[in-house]
């Protein structure tokens, strides 16, 4: 990813739902996962409210040895939704998470204007909400602003 030049005004005051164009959400499935369970996990990063209203694509991909593994996606746009689960993930993620956030924001975030998160699925299915770079939930939030750090997002 590249790395961007923040722009010194962060958001213009436009609000969150507005400052928010989608959220992508993606993940892999292996043939030794349980593919119900792991839509569960993803479903439990959204509010109850709308954790059923979200559906998925499911793609058919082959492993180096000829496993099947499904790609999973889903696209975000209604902003009610995008805006309760930007809320319910910083909400629920644990300050050493929140932390690393700030840490590595610039990481994060390409010239693009998408931030990424790649949060632990097998916490996920517990209702827990913890950053995890291995075999993660992929989420991209694409961002009509460029923020100067994590907390911009969420109070924008």
């Amino acid at each position: 990813m590249k790395k961007h030049q923040p722009q010194k005004k962060g958001n213009t005051g436009k609000g969150l739902k507005r400052s928010i164009s989608y959220v992508e959400i993606s993940f892999i499935v292996h043939v030794t996962e349980d593919l119900q369970k792991v839509l569960k996990a993803v479903r439990n990063l959204l509010p109850v409210p709308y954790s059923n209203n979200v559906s998925f694509k499911k793609k058919n991909l082959w492993g180096h040895h000829k496993n099947l593994i499904i790609l999973v996606k889903t696209t975000i746009r209604k902003k009610n939704v995008v805006y309760a689960l930007i809320e319910n993930l910083y909400k629920k993620l644990n300050i050493n998470d929140k932390d690393e956030l700030s840490k590595d924001f610039n990481q994060r975030l390409d010239n693009k204007k998408k931030f990424f998160l790649r949060l632990d699925k097998q916490r996920a299915y517990l209702g827990k909400i913890e950053l995890n770079n291995i075999d993660p939930i992929l989420i991209k939030i694409k961002l009509n602003f460029f923020p100067n750090n994590f907390k911009e997002i969420i109070k924008s």
